[in-house]
């Protein structure tokens, strides 16, 4: 499954984003490809701050579905998440 990604954490958040999917492109789990503009992506990565928690998480932009990254944004949480999205995505 071919998906673009694009992420709207800076810093030690977004680098880890990248590195993950450059992991899972080189060991062929996915065919992700980080994009710079929101607009052309498939999957949205973002936190938001709820009662002083923040919270990552995923957007499907073309089913609205939204997946929360738990417990904290790491590098089993993100393949995770990828592995949940391209199945919703296959699946649908």
């Amino acid at each position: 499954m071919n998906m673009s990604v694009a992420c709207l954490l800076e810093g030690r958040d977004l680098a880890l984003v990248k590195s993950i999917i450059n992991i899972n492109n080189i060991s062929g789990i996915h065919n992700l490809t980080y994009v710079d503009r929101v607009e052309s992506c498939h999957l949205l990565i973002a936190k938001t701050k709820v009662n002083d928690e923040i919270v990552y998480f995923a957007v499907d932009r073309f089913s609205k579905k939204k997946y929360r990254i738990k417990p904290k944004l790491t590098p089993r949480s993100i393949r995770d998440m990828f592995e949940h999205m391209t199945k919703a995505a296959a699946i649908a």
